[in-house]
C-alpha cells in the first residue's frame, strides 16, 4: 500500500477536488474470499484493468460514483511522480476502515506496473487451517528462499492485543464452566438426598438384613453417575444436533447489536468475522463425559454417607 492523492477525472470548467488516498494492489480473488480485505464483493464487480474498486468515504468526499474517471497521483518506488487515469468500477463500504475511508483499490499486477515496481509486494498475508500451529507455519515459512529477508510475525506477534483478549476470554470461560458444573452438582445432590430421604426405610431394612454400609453407598453414587449420564446424553445428542447444523449455516454475532448490525470486526486493517462456524470434536464430547461423571460422583458423596450411617432401627422406624 501507498499513498496518493486522488481527483475526478472527468472534465470540468473548474478546478477538480483532490482528496487523499491510499492505493491498494491485492490479490482480488484471494481478498473477496471469507477474512479478506473485500470480502463479500461479487465477481461481477472485481476490478479489470484500468479499474479500481473506492471505499464509500473516499467516494462520498469527491462525490464520484460509479463508471466515472478518477485522476491517482503517486511517486514510484525510486520517488519519481507518476499518475494513472482509472474508472471506477464499484463503490464498497468495507468493514476494513483503511479500505472505506482511503481505499483505492486495483488489481496487484496494476499496482505493479503504476509504481513500477512489477512482480514485488510490500506486504503477504499466509492463511493456515489451525491457528494453533502457527508457529509450525512461520518456521516452514522462514525456509523459503525467497522470504529470507522478510520480516515474518505470526498472527499472535502482528497484533497482541487479540491475544490479550482470548486470555480473558478462556478465563470468563472457565468461571462460566465452573458456575455449570456447581450448579449441575447442586441439583445431583439435591436429587439424591431427596431419594435418600424417601428411602430410609428401605436403607434400614437392608442394613437390619446385614447389606454393608459401603453398599449403599455404592447403590447412592451409581444412581447419581446414571442420572447425569442420562443428562449428558440427551445433552450431547443436542449440542451435536446444533453444532452441525451450525457448521454449515454458522452463527452470526452480529445479530446481537441489531438487524443492520456488520458481520466482521476490523483490527489494525485484519477482519474478523462475527460469522462463527464450530467444529465439534470428538474429545469435547469426551471431556463433558468424563467431567458429569466425576461431577456426578462427587455430588453423591454426601447423601451417599448419609444412608450408610443410618441406624437400621431408627430408619425402619415409621413415625
Amino acid at each position: 500500500m501507498t499513498f496518493a492523492l486522488v481527483a475526478s477525472g472527468e472534465k470540468s470548467e473548474s478546478p477538480a477536488e483532490a482528496e487523499a488516498g491510499m492505493i491498494a494492489g491485492l490479490d482480488i480473488d484471494a481478498e473477496t474470499k471469507r477474512g479478506g480485505l473485500l470480502e463479500g464483493v461479487p465477481p461481477e464487480e472485481w476490478p479489470a484493468k484500468g479499474e479500481v474498486i473506492i471505499g464509500t468515504v473516499l467516494a462520498n468526499r469527491l462525490n464520484l460514483k460509479e463508471k466515472q474517471l478518477i485522476a491517482v497521483i503517486s511517486t514510484d518506488v525510486d520517488g519519481f511522480p507518476v499518475s494513472e487515469l482509472f474508472t471506477v468500477k464499484t463503490i464498497v463500504d468495507s468493514n476494513v476502515e483503511l479500505i472505506k475511508t482511503l481505499g483505492v483499490v486495483m488489481p496487484i499486477e496494476e499496482a505493479g506496473e503504476l509504481l513500477m515496481m512489477p512482480d514485488q509486494v510490500h506486504e503477504l498475508a499466509v492463511y493456515g487451517y489451525d491457528f494453533m500451529k502457527a508457529d509450525s507455519l512461520k518456521e516452514a515459512i522462514t525456509h523459503i528462499p525467497a522470504l529470507k529477508d522478510a520480516s515474518i510475525k505470526t498472527w499472535r506477534e502482528a497484533i497482541p492485543e487479540i491475544v490479550m483478549v482470548i486470555n480473558v476470554k478462556k478465563w470468563f470461560d472457565i468461571l462460566f464452566l465452573s458456575i455449570v458444573f456447581i450448579a449441575a452438582a447442586a441439583g445431583i445432590a439435591n436429587t439424591a438426598m431427596m431419594s435418600t430421604f424417601e428411602r430410609k426405610h428401605e436403607f434400614g431394612l437392608l442394613l437390619a438384613m446385614g447389606a454393608r454400609p459401603a453398599r449403599l453407598v455404592n447403590m447412592v453414587i451409581f444412581e447419581s453417575v446414571i442420572l447425569g449420564l442420562i443428562g449428558i446424553a440427551v445433552g450431547t445428542f443436542i449440542g451435536v444436533a446444533i453444532s452441525t447444523i451450525l457448521s454449515y449455516t454458522g452463527f452470526n454475532y452480529g445479530f446481537l447489536g441489531g438487524s443492520g448490525a456488520d458481520t466482521s470486526i476490523t483490527y489494525k486493517e485484519i477482519s474478523f468475522s462475527l460469522v462463527i462456524y464450530p467444529r465439534l470434536k470428538l474429545q469435547h464430547v469426551v471431556y463433558g463425559l468424563v467431567a458429569v461423571t466425576l461431577t456426578s460422583i462427587l455430588a453423591s458423596l454426601w447423601p451417599a454417607l448419609i444412608a450408610a450411617r443410618l441406624e437400621p432401627v431408627e430408619a425402619m422406624h415409621r413415625t
